[in-house]
């Protein structure tokens, strides 16, 4: 059961003792009278410090002192999570399921600790009898009929959830719905049976779920090219953001570029400077040789801004680089620079692109750059020993020696120690202390931390 653990955040004891201690301050002020309460604090307590038998004891005291308490209910959920979590699971079960009653304020809670608890347990009969009640009581709610479906899937019963899901699609036209039907269908191999029932009960959707299903079964059958048609002949996704953006991607991967585009001119009217749809506009531009006005197209968004913007040059730069546009990137660099008063910033990007580039000598004094920029990060200090060529004049314990005086950055006296422990001179060992000592507390835990590191 270690993986039920492991892979179930709605377990997680870092959430539940988030959950608990939010509880703790909600019932503190009300505590001073009230013995229900302060058990339930107490419990609280022991919970944060993972003392589960004790946190066990407490709730089942107040579960059993006060059952009419507000709190009653709440610490049977919280019974429930401490036994989940020391392993008592049929215990756990045991509590959790008459919670589950509709009435219970806790229901959907206690419903779903159960449902994860046994999916994990793979008790896969006990779920669907379970579910299957709550399915009837719930008059059809989605969300308990895919349940439902994923439980009938465990058991072997593929053409009820089948049945189900279909059903259900009918009547919601819900897009999870349809992922799961879909997925069912293509591992089953009946994507074509699926496609049929839809396009055979179309009176039943609207236009804009009927053209998403069938085109999605088409592309799932490998048959894009049908899918475009189905969608181009259609005057509804020429106003549907959905369809739109379906079509253009379909365009893009069957290579046609200018078909792509024409979507992506009409997404723009829908939804105006959106940056993911300039982006692929520019990309199609590109592709279809017009890169100025790709260019053109990518920094338009920048004139929407009120005043520069950081993340708005690190995009533009990024999707240059994309389409390897190197200069052009270095141009974004220095404007980014000035119009946003900093002669240091990009200084990682800027040294990779000058790096591709070739521009060895220009790339080392970038990373230098980049190296004094807080928080120290290893793969510069990589950079800066791997870049430089052989025979090179250039001696990097020497270039940093000479701009510690003249930084407040810590970044390069963590890479100075680096240096000096892998060059192993025990004559440097006067330089490392001097180092050390003036720089306080804060180094000293990463100079103990750096030698138990070359010690293991």
């Amino acid at each position: 059961m270690q993986g039920y653990r492991k892979h179930h955040r709605f377990f997680s004891p870092k959430l539940a003792i988030f959950f608990f201690l939010m509880i703790f301050h909600s019932f503190q002020a009300n505590s001073q009278n009230d013995p229900a309460v302060i058990l339930y604090q107490e419990a609280i307590n022991e919970y944060g410090f993972r003392h589960l038998k004790p946190a066990k004891e407490r709730l089942e005291r107040l579960i059993k002192l006060y059952p009419s308490h507000s709190l009653s209910n709440r610490a049977k959920i919280d019974l429930g999570r401490v036994m989940i979590d020391n392993r008592e699971y049929d215990k756990a079960i045991e509590v959790l399921t008459p919670l589950t009653e509709i009435s219970n304020p806790q229901c959907k809670e206690a419903r779903e600790m159960l449902i994860t608890l046994l999916l994990e347990l793979q008790r896969f009969r006990q779920g669907v009898d379970l579910l299957e009640k709550w399915w009837k009581e719930s008059q059809g709610n989605p969300e308990l009929g895919r349940k439902l479906a994923s439980f009938y899937l465990q058991c072997g019963r593929a053409d009820e959830a089948k049945v189900l899901l279909e059903s259900l699609l009918e009547r919601t036209a819900r897009r999870d719905v349809f992922d799961d039907l879909l997925r069912l269908s293509a591992k089953s191999g009946q994507l074509e049976t699926l496609l049929s029932a839809i396009e055979s009960r179309s009176a039943r959707y609207k236009t804009i779920d009927y053209l998403d299903f069938t085109s999605d079964c088409y592309i799932a059958l490998k048959e894009p090219e049908k899918a475009v048609t189905i969608l181009e002949k259609a005057p509804e996704t020429a106003t549907s953001l959905l369809l739109l953006q379906k079509l253009s991607r379909l365009e893009l991967s069957r290579n046609r570029p200018e078909k792509a585009l024409e979507s992506f001119r009409r997404i723009e009217r829908i939804i105006p400077n959106d940056w993911n749809n300039e982006k692929a506009l520019g990309h199609c531009l590109f592709l279809l040789g017009k890169k100025d006005e790709a260019i053109s197209t990518w920094r338009k968004t920048l004139s929407g801004q009120p005043y520069p913007n950081q993340e708005f040059y690190q995009l533009f730069s990024g999707v240059l680089i994309e389409h390897n546009l190197y200069e052009e990137a270095l141009l974004v660099f220095s404007e980014a620079r000035t119009a946003l008063g900093s002669p240091i910033i990009f200084a990682q990007e800027r040294a990779s692109v000058l790096e591709t580039l070739n521009r060895k000598k220009e790339a080392v004094d970038e990373y230098l750059v980049a190296l004094q920029n807080d928080p120290y990060m290893p793969e510069i200090l990589e950079k800066l020993i791997k870049l430089p060529e052989k025979g090179s004049v250039f001696n990097l314990k020497e270039k940093i020696k000479e701009l510690i005086p003249h930084s407040q950055s810590l970044s390069l006296k963590k890479a100075l120690l680096e240096i000096y422990f892998r060059e192993q001179n025990l004559n440097a060992i006067p330089e490392i202390l001097t180092l050390v000592s003036p720089v306080g507390s804060m180094f000293d835990q990463v100079f103990f931390e750096r030698i138990n590191e070359a010690l293991t």
